[in-house]
């Protein structure tokens, strides 16, 4: 099923969600980090938007599906770190500093 989203900020919007999501799905664990949490995330925002409308061509993030998404998510993860090392600065707003990332390498 194709993961798409009208804008950067309904990506981020999901990434929050599940972010909060999964930070319950931990705690419940109790083991710490999980180092699956991509495909957890992906799998989680993929139930969201069951039954949504997804495949119009004005999308502006559009993954084919949650796999896809997972490890587009691993590659944000990587250049945020980078990001933040460079900077030697902490950029608390992952979800919307990912969208964003992703956007632009769809865009090339």
């Amino acid at each position: 099923m194709p993961l798409a989203f009208d804008s950067t900020s309904d990506l981020a919007q999901a990434l929050t969600r599940a972010g909060a999501a999964h930070g319950e799905y931990e705690e419940r664990l109790g083991q710490g980090r999980d180092e699956d949490w991509p495909l957890w995330y992906a799998q989680h925002i993929e139930e969201g938007l069951a039954g949504a409308d997804a495949g119009s061509s004005s999308n502006s993030v559009t993954f084919a599906s949650a796999e896809e998404l997972a490890g587009a998510l691993l590659r944000a993860e990587r250049a945020h770190g980078e990001h933040q090392e460079r900077t030697g600065q902490e950029e608390p707003d992952w979800p919307t500093w990912y969208a964003r990332y992703l956007e632009q390498e769809q865009a090339g």
